[in-house]
């Protein structure tokens, strides 16, 4: 009887190892493969990747973008810079100063054109009248030609750089300076300037004579000089 109990005992501790040792290979040896419904991992870069692509993008240079100002440019533009280009006199040269008389007579021109008008003007105000009986016409009309002389010579200026008069005699207002056409405000203290010389007995006007460069009172107090058109 004991041994038979004894045989079963060790039949049953054999069957309970085996089965045991079958577990345990089975888990040991088996291959642990992932089911095919799981998605494939994509692994982050290396680091020699991520340096290779931080190098890459410090090695090509960020063009930065241009800027275009959208602009209208005319050929009276385009003209006259090719003009001013073209009209940088040589100050120094004394054969490209304007004569005197040239200067003279263009004044003159340029004074009757702003007369007429003047006078057409308060001639349209007061058509009944005749201004030469007329005192206070014809301080109106003179009020009137003083106005119109500063902005006729000050746009005159800055636009062409030379009045109706001046065209005809061949004459140009530059910059003493440089030789370029004069700004605005520079035209505007020249026609500002010539009152001046005027209502001192035009002696500002008669200066000219007497100066080295043939610039007259104004000219120089507006830094501008009269010169000749012609280009040698």
């Amino acid at each position: 009887m004991e041994a038979r109990e004894i045989t079963l005992a060790v039949v049953s501790n054999s069957t309970v190892l085996m089965a045991t040792s079958i577990i345990a290979d089975s888990f040991v040896d088996a291959p642990t493969a992932l089911p095919d419904a799981l998605p494939a991992m994509n692994p982050g870069p290396t680091v020699s990747e991520t340096e290779a692509v931080t190098c890459a993008e410090n090695a090509t240079p960020k063009q930065t973008p241009r800027r275009v100002c959208a602009a209208v440019i005319d050929d009276s533009y385009l003209a006259r810079r090719e003009a001013e280009t073209l009209a940088r006199y040589q100050i120094e040269q004394r054969d490209e100063r304007a004569p005197f008389f040239s200067r003279f007579a263009a004044s003159v021109i340029d004074w009757l054109l702003v007369t007429v008008i003047a006078a057409g003007i308060v001639f349209l105000l007061h058509p009944s009248k005749t201004i030469l009986h007329d005192v206070r016409l014809l301080e109106t009309a003179g009020a009137i030609a003083v106005a119109l002389s500063i902005l006729y010579s000050t746009f005159a200026l800055t636009l062409a750089g030379r009045t109706f008069g001046m065209k005809l005699f061949g004459l140009n207002i530059v910059n003493a300076r440089d030789g370029f056409t004069p700004s605005f405000f520079r035209s505007l203290l020249r026609a500002l300037s010539y009152l001046f010389a005027l209502a001192i007995c035009g002696f500002g006007i008669f200066y000219t004579l007497i100066d080295d460069e043939r610039r007259g009172l104004h000219d120089h107090l507006a830094g501008t000089i009269v010169v000749k058109t012609v280009i040698g």
